[in-house]
């Protein structure tokens, strides 16, 4: 079944998948349906089934690593906090370089695209915004939403310096991890001392 490109048992979850295999390999922008369909072994006409065109495309592939972002911090912070959030926005961002790029990139927000991903996107920095909240004791305040804007900053910066640069040169001994949950730390406890 398999090798009949036109019966597939998930067609929208195969198309998914080898676009996320061809954007380990090169830019959205270069990536053609029709390549598209051969990647994932369907005739040339059935990505257009799920997705009218490369636009739908990135949505799809966007939600779906906000899907997946959301539940790996979910995961972690059950036994580990925000410290947990941290070792799990590194994990998603280090496992999935190429999809994580495209979640933030300028290439998501064209057009109506930034409308139908942020509801998949917002409820990922709440969760990061409530166990801020839940570790102060009170409810969010405009401070526990600064100091949860400038987690998010941090980690996205810390994760797009630690693909583009040799951050971890100027770390020395010190781990991204450990780095990452020592300054997370300090600011959360800024806010919550």
């Amino acid at each position: 079944m398999a090798d009949d490109p036109y019966h597939h048992g998930d067609l929208r979850m195969a198309i998914l998948d080898a676009a996320e295999a061809l954007l380990a390999e090169k830019p959205i922008e270069v990536i053609s349906m029709r390549e598209l369909a051969r990647s994932a072994g369907v005739s040339p006409g059935a990505p257009y089934h799920h997705f009218k065109d490369r636009s739908g495309l990135i949505i799809a592939l966007c939600q779906r690593g906000f899907a997946r972002l959301g539940k790996e911090l979910t995961e972690k912070r059950t036994s580990r906090g925000v410290e947990g959030m941290v070792a799990g926005y590194l994990s998603f961002s280090g496992n999935n370089p190429a999809l994580y790029r495209l979640m933030f990139s300028a290439e998501a927000t064209l057009g109506n695209r930034e409308a139908e991903i942020h509801p998949y996107a917002s409820p990922v920095a709440d969760l990061l915004f409530n166990e801020i909240a839940a570790n102060t004791a009170q409810d969010m305040t405009h401070d526990e939403e600064l100091v949860g804007v400038s987690v998010w900053c941090f980690m996205h910066g810390l994760v797009t310096l630690g693909m583009a640069t040799p951050l971890k040169a100027r770390l020395g001994e010190t781990g991204l991890q450990e780095f990452s949950e020592e300054i997370v730390g300090r600011l959360v406890r800024s806010r919550v001392a």
